[in-house]
């Protein structure tokens, strides 16, 4: 194992946290699993919201796992697009980051709407 100046093991300053490991296992997934994916997501979150309107935690943790294979599928296609101009490259970058913004926004508002749940009603 090789390590830095400091003693640190050399995959020690990449930034590892959840959003990169989502990312990774996008990315390792397959075009097939990634639609199966946003069908899940988009098609329960359609299903949750006609059925219990009032569970929003549920519809937006849908809405993320239907984001997370929308966003895989355009970072395969940016990856196998490299040689591609930039008229193509850009948007399709720019679809993929606004695609991961409304997924980590869902995510995130899955779990405030979880805990406002749990709390329940809060007056002071």
């Amino acid at each position: 194992m090789i390590a830095d100046f400091a003693g640190r093991p050399r995959g020690f300053g990449t930034p590892n946290n959840a959003f990169v490991a989502v990312a990774q296992k996008a990315r390792n997934m397959s075009d097939r699993r990634l639609v199966a994916a946003e069908i899940i997501g988009f098609g329960g979150a359609l299903g949750i919201f006609a059925w219990t309107p009032r569970t929003l935690e549920l519809i937006f943790l849908a809405i993320a796992l239907g984001a997370l294979g929308v966003w895989g599928v355009a970072d395969h296609m940016v990856e196998s697009r490299r040689r591609a101009s930039p008229f193509v490259r850009g948007p399709l970058s720019a679809f993929r980051f606004t695609i991961a913004a409304v997924g980590i926004s869902s995510a995130i508002a899955s779990g405030y709407a979880l805990i406002g749940r749990l709390m329940g009603v809060f007056i002071l």
